[in-house]
């Protein structure tokens, strides 16, 4: 029979379902996994993606991305990040699909 600790658990929990650390100089911007977000974040990025179908044009689901980062971000920075971003949608795009990646599930 295995036998598991609760630490083992939240250590192999919390390499799984990691998020994604972004750096600018000593700062961090940490991106929560939605399975690690408390239960009211968790909720308001499902109302956004679950937005996703209404998002019609480009503009749209700049401000929908915009939004879910907000929400994820683990310290409530996730503007300050977007002010970094300096209005890019580009750069929006390369934080968001750096974020998808990191955020599913692998192997802990």
């Amino acid at each position: 029979m295995a036998t598991y600790s609760l630490s083992d658990i939240r250590d192999a929990a919390a390499k799984r379902y990691q998020g994604l650390e972004i750096t600018n100089g000593d700062d961090k911007f940490i991106f929560q996994n939605l399975l690690q977000l408390p239960a009211t974040q968790r909720r308001e990025a499902d109302k956004i993606l679950n937005s996703a179908d209404d998002a019609a044009d480009t503009d749209s689901q700049i401000e929908l991305v915009k939004n879910l980062l907000k929400v994820v971000e683990k310290n409530g920075r996730g503007q300050e990040l977007l002010d970094l971003l300096e209005d890019s949608p580009a750069n929006l795009m390369e934080v968001f699909h750096a974020w998808m990646e990191a955020t599913q599930p692998g192997e802990a």
